[in-house]
């Protein structure tokens, strides 16, 4: 409760996942969530949505020593699988990002971002996603934050 009173009158864009969703939260100012489960999914799909899977390559090869030969273990793909309901029989064996197949891809995308979650991550991201692959959501998380920042 210190942080509620120490930020009490304060203005903030929050941007939390889907998950975390109450229906008491609907009518908060500037309170966001996905549209899908997370934002690693949220910025899966959109490159899936488009054909761009080149993007999230680029990412990975950008935020990991092993690029896309990085293996990812059969029991986080199966995770994954589960977690977001991937409609793909599980694996049994680990895989790398070499493959051709994208009904395997989307799930190892899940995966890796899931794992290497951090600040770095984020600005790769955002330095290497197109305008117009930016969930909308996140727009208008961003310009609520702009709102809220000229307003201070």
């Amino acid at each position: 409760m210190v942080v509620k009173r120490l930020f009490s009158g304060s203005k903030f864009a929050v941007f939390h996942n889907q998950d975390k969703y109450r229906e008491e939260y609907k009518e908060r100012a500037n309170l966001f969530f996905t549209d899908k489960q997370d934002f690693e999914e949220e910025i899966v799909s959109a490159c899936f949505e488009e054909k761009e899977e080149d993007i999230l390559k680029g990412i990975i090869n950008n935020g990991d020593t092993k690029g896309l030969h990085r293996q990812i273990n059969q029991n986080k793909l199966n995770g994954i699988i589960t977690k977001y309901g991937v409609p793909l029989a599980h694996v049994d064996k680990d895989y790398d990002f070499m493959t051709d197949d994208r009904d395997l891809l989307y799930p190892l995308f899940l995966s890796w971002l899931d794992i290497n979650k951090s600040i770095i991550l984020g600005r790769i991201i955002g330095e290497s996603l197109p305008k117009k692959l930016i969930p909308a959501k996140f727009k208008d998380v961003i310009e609520a934050a702009k709102a809220v920042s000229q307003n201070v």
